[in-house]
């Protein structure tokens, strides 16, 4: 399956979820929980996922419909390798590495799901997140989508010299 949807966060309104032919899937209300904080939606606008900041610095943590932690994702160092890792409990751990253009995600076994911008540079910040039928994971699709925009909020706590040298690289510094 594909999914669609921005991944900056932005300071109000909502976000759209889309399949592959523009078809409404959902969407990311970003009002809901300030700003660190979003609410993931299906089709029916029925709440399934939240994720907020935790008070503990560089963890998201990702809530179901009944506020139940389903998960929490946080920036993970080994040696000079920094990655992103999801706990999701009794369903596994999954590590998130930046890949060309988007981001790789890895179960214990098995690749689980891959989010791709290059496809989609010209959107904006679009993402494509990508799972068949021979990727296996305890975590759907919507579940994925909250932690992707949990990435973007952490990537988003670096210190300030540390943004200023990825817009310089980048070139968006002005």
């Amino acid at each position: 399956m594909e999914l669609y949807f921005c991944g900056q966060k932005r300071p109000f309104g909502k976000g759209v979820i889309r399949q592959i032919g523009g078809n409404r899937k959902g969407s990311i209300d970003y009002k809901g929980e300030g700003e660190n904080g979003l609410y993931v939606l299906d089709g029916e606008d029925y709440v399934l996922y939240r994720g907020c900041l935790e008070r503990s610095p560089n963890k998201w943590t990702v809530r179901d419909a009944r506020e139940e932690i389903v998960g929490r994702l946080s920036r993970e160092k080994n040696g000079t390798e920094t990655y992103f890792g999801y706990d999701a409990g009794q369903r596994g751990y999954y590590r998130i590495e930046s890949d060309i253009g988007g981001y790789r995600i890895k179960g214990t076994n098995k690749e689980a799901a891959f989010v791709d911008m290059k496809k989609h540079w010209l959107k904006s910040g679009e993402y494509c997140l990508q799972t068949e039928d021979g990727m296996e994971s305890a975590v759907g699709e919507y579940e994925w989508v909250a932690v992707m925009q949990g990435i973007e909020v952490l990537r988003g706590q670096r210190p300030f010299w540390q943004k200023a040298i990825a817009k310089v690289i980048s070139g968006t510094f002005f």
